[in-house]
């Protein structure tokens, strides 16, 4: 929801920002998040944290109207409430999740569990040349491939890796690559192209 207002009014992602209704927030991004603000606050509160957040309140319907507007103050006894421009933006994201998985299972305007196996099993199966009955014996040998985590996203290390770094052992300290690591990374690849997709056709921001 703020992404989607600060991509109509030209505000900065690093801009703590805020969509409000009423006098409550709905949505905060990570910015505001970062001051202390989240959901549960409300407007005041909000402006007390962070004086320069920028809230924007949802649109809403006035008397014989039949589009909705934007409105700084609008009145709760005369105005309705309009989520119709965040339906139409949760439209766009969700085509393009289905481009890339059909097991979408959602849990917001902007949110979903998406189950990527099947694809990412059928790739490793073609990278591995192996069949689909020998993907539970995965991780039983490392593949001994060197992969770019950076590439595809974050990688976190696991206690014994953290302790190899901090000992400076020679060589890296990552472990060995498994054939489930591998698996993960098309899978973190695939989270990459779909986050690719929806920054560069509509301009969102996303986490996987």
């Amino acid at each position: 929801l703020v992404r989607l207002e600060q991509v109509r009014l030209g505000i900065s992602s690093d801009v703590p920002t805020a969509v409000q209704q009423w006098q409550n927030l709905i949505a905060v991004n990570y910015p505001a998040r970062k001051a202390g603000i989240d959901r549960h606050c409300t407007v005041a509160k909000a402006k007390e944290l962070c004086p320069e957040i920028k809230l924007i309140h949802v649109p809403t319907y006035a008397a014989n109207e039949i589009e909705p507007q934007y409105r700084e103050n609008p009145n709760r006894a005369t105005h309705k409430v309009s989520l119709d421009p965040y339906r139409t933006a949760s439209l766009n994201i969700f085509k393009i999740f289905h481009k890339y998985c059909d097991k979408i299972q959602k849990i917001g305007l902007d949110e979903a569990f998406m189950d990527v196996t099947s694809t990412v099993n059928q790739r490793l199966v073609e990278y591995i040349d192996c069949h689909p009955e020998l993907l539970d014996r995965l991780d039983d040998d490392a593949c001994d491939l060197d992969l770019d985590w950076d590439q595809v996203g974050i990688a976190i290390e696991s206690k014994e890796e953290e302790e190899r770094r901090q000992l400076e052992v020679d060589g890296s300290h990552w472990s060995k690559a498994t054939w489930r690591d591998l698996q993960l990374y098309f899978g973190a690849e695939l989270a990459a192209k779909i986050r690719h997709e929806i920054y560069t056709t509509l301009q969102y921001t996303c986490s996987a």
